[in-house]
């Protein structure tokens, strides 16, 4: 059982920090091993999809570390990197597994050329480009049509969000004034704003 207290006030959305999660015995639960990539010695989950069915990662080859896809039909490790990313990481996928995205060293220069990347079956891995030194790719929407993350420049780190139509377009930071990393809230018609200031509307 979950129980989540929200606010909805001009399409701001708050979360209260009342949680109630029940969880089965552990002696119930199992753990699954999901193997190693061809040669590998090592390997990391880091997300799943809706129903646990897909989880993307990285692991160790004799070509270096590389992104995975395990779905558990197959219960296989897929590497789903491509030619010319000599480092990849998988780190967020959509809801039911089939589009993931996350970053890479493409063409082998080092952190200053990694690349943001979203991959699907159909197109593989495709590299989201930059604005800037390099990019990294963080999450995706629901259907994959959008991925967001943020992009390396001269004058710092830079949000951005990506999708099918558009391609990428800078969101930028919200109000730095205060000083520090501020959570920031974006959409189409109110561009950044930072989350304390929102917030704060709302006393």
């Amino acid at each position: 059982m979950l129980k989540l207290n929200t606010i909805l006030n001009a399409g701001i959305l708050a979360a209260s920090t009342t949680f109630f999660i029940t969880a089965s015995p552990v002696s119930a639960q199992t753990m699954t091993d999901l193997g190693l990539l061809q040669s590998g010695t090592f390997a990391y989950a880091y997300e799943l999809n809706a129903d646990g069915s897909v989880v993307v990662g990285s692991g160790n080859t004799t070509n270096g570390q590389q992104a995975f896809r395990w779905n558990s039909t197959g219960g296989t490790m897929q590497n789903i990197s491509a030619a010319g990313w000599t480092f990849s990481n998988a780190v967020a996928l959509n809801s039911d597994g089939n589009v993931i995205v996350g970053y890479g060293d493409y063409q082998g220069t080092g952190l200053n050329n990694y690349r943001a990347y979203r991959w699907t079956q159909a197109g593989g891995m495709q590299s989201l480009g930059t604005f800037g030194n390099f990019s990294v790719g963080i999450s995706t929407n629901d259907n994959g049509s959008v991925v967001v993350g943020y992009n390396g420049t001269a004058s710092g780190n830079r949000a951005f969000r990506w999708d099918e139509t558009g391609g990428s377009l800078v969101v930028g930071h919200a109000d730095l004034t205060v000083g520090g990393n501020l959570a920031f809230l974006w959409d189409v018609v109110m561009v950044a704003a930072s989350i304390r200031t929102l917030l704060c509307k709302l006393c």
